[in-house]
């Protein structure tokens, strides 16, 4: 009988915490697919420790804008492509957005696109692990998320056992934009140095 109660309750501690583990990953997908853009000041954490702050824009789908505080660089999505400006040195170099494990935020219908790899619930704290469905190599973003308020606080960008922490504060969510802000074509350094406008 003892064996049966001791087999019954990790039944019931497994289903417990995979209906938990569940009502989470629901909560926090509804979560994100619930902005069309964000704005945020961050602390950046690169893999050498180095320490640089600045700020963050996204526009749902495709386009997103981040300022540093501390180097004169700008990158820049249209929705396509992204480009990182050198603003000191007037350079431009372009990489394929479907490259870069954080395209992961910024498109619309999260559900259709992503995974939820790993969900840990820790104190006030929720962690989650995201991938996209049709490639796993690529690399994955892990959210930190708190518990009460439910408010995303900070992402880790894994990508070729490179590792990026971005610390997120003063947070806004679904905030009008100027699109004008992701045109590549307007911020490039080249056109400037040449005189176009």
């Amino acid at each position: 009988m003892s064996k049966f109660i001791i087999i019954a309750s990790i039944c019931l501690l497994f289903i417990y915490k995979n209906a938990f583990s569940n009502l989470n990953q629901h909560r926090i997908l509804k979560y994100l697919e619930s902005f069309i853009s964000l704005k945020s000041e961050f602390i950046q954490i690169n893999n050498n420790g180095d320490v640089l702050s600045g700020s963050i824009i996204i526009l749902r789908p495709g386009k997103i804008r981040v300022e540093y505080n501390e180097i004169p660089l700008l990158l820049i999505s249209d929705g396509k492509k992204i480009a990182t400006i050198n603003k000191e040195i007037r350079s431009i170099s372009y990489f394929n957005l479907e490259d870069l494990p954080i395209n992961l935020l910024l498109f619309d219908n999260l559900s259709e696109k992503v995974k939820f790899s790993k969900i840990k619930e820790l104190d006030n704290q929720i962690r989650v692990q995201l991938n996209k469905k049709d490639n796993d190599s690529q690399g994955f973003v892990e959210i930190i998320f708190e518990s009460n308020p439910f408010l995303m606080k900070k992402w880790t960008i894994y990508n070729n056992q490179q590792k990026t922490e971005v610390l997120l504060n003063n947070l806004q969510l679904n905030t009008s934009y100027d699109s004008k802000l992701f045109d590549i074509e307007k911020e490039d350094p080249k056109r400037k140095f040449f005189g176009d406008n």
